[in-house]
């Protein structure tokens, strides 16, 4: 996957069409990555389609008002995959 795939995928899954919002998207996906890279202790991989779909679920947790469902599966996915201790 590439970063204009990655952000496609991001914008369609917050069912988000136009650029309007593209700013905080941009945002959103680079603080995902970083959290995620920090979290496993390695540089984010953007082929892991695991890690790709961890970002969909932060963006959709912290977009607008937020998604707390979304939120919770991706907190609870670091933690499953053992990279986040509480």
């Amino acid at each position: 996957m590439t970063e204009p795939e990655l952000k496609a995928l991001v914008k369609q899954s917050l069912r988000v069409s136009t650029i309007t919002f593209d700013a905080e998207i941009d945002n959103l996906i680079a603080q995902a990555e970083d959290d995620i890279s920090k979290s496993c202790n390695h540089d984010f991989n953007i082929e892991n389609l695991d890690e790709c779909n961890m970002v969909v679920l932060y963006c959709k947790g912290l977009f607008g008002d937020g998604d707390e469902k979304c939120w919770n599966l991706y907190s609870d996915r670091l933690k499953t995959i053992g990279v986040r201790k509480q």
